[in-house]
């Protein structure tokens, strides 16, 4: 019992050792917000300064004496989206998880499918907490890598835990965790 103990507390150890990594790692892919300064700072669309032919007029004149519909004029810009929002990235993700699922179901013996089980759990349970926890999709990069960080480390757990003669070790255990556990962290 003692034994299980220690392992879980290095276990816990190691994922909050990982989570703060990743953290640190992915706050240079966040998108700022700006402030308020920065949007008093701002000139409105319709008080900038246009010149046509040699003549400064301001655009909110120009609008009003061509009749044109503002209301039509957008100018938010492009949105600005992450990895996660590409679609060749979410049908790539897709195929692979298609592809882990059926290859675990049809061909994997039955130990291998428990590792996948457990590992999907994991990674998703870790990823769903970490988003708790940061309370934002602007984090969706640090929770998907803390949750494939949780599955590699249930993987690699279980198999130094196997390895003092409480089990069989085999590697492909790990992968089988692992993978699964990746993948769905990304997908979710």
């Amino acid at each position: 019992m003692g034994i299980a103990l220690d392992l879980s507390m290095k276990i816990l150890k190691l994922l909050l050792i990982f989570t703060l990594m990743f953290s640190s790692i992915a706050e240079e892919f966040k998108f700022k917000q700006p402030t308020l300064q920065e949007y008093m700072t701002v000139k409105s669309y319709e008080d900038e300064i246009i010149t046509i032919g040699g003549i400064d007029i301001r655009r909110g004149d120009l609008l009003e004496s061509s009749r044109v519909n503002h209301e039509i004029i957008n100018c938010d810009g492009p949105k600005k989206t992450s990895l996660f929002d590409e679609p060749a990235f979410q049908t790539s993700l897709n195929i692979a998880l298609v592809a882990t699922v059926l290859h675990t179901t049809l061909q994997a013996p039955e130990d291998k499918k428990k590792h996948a089980l457990v590992g999907a759990v994991i990674g998703l349970g870790a990823t769903k907490l970490c988003e708790k926890i940061y309370n934002g999709d602007d984090n969706r990069l640090i929770c998907a890598l803390t949750g494939a960080g949780a599955a590699l480390l249930a993987g690699l757990g279980k198999e130094v835990y196997d390895s003092g003669g409480r089990g069989n070790v085999d590697a492909m255990d790990a992968v089988y965790t692992f993978v699964p556990g990746a993948l769905i962290s990304f997908k979710f």
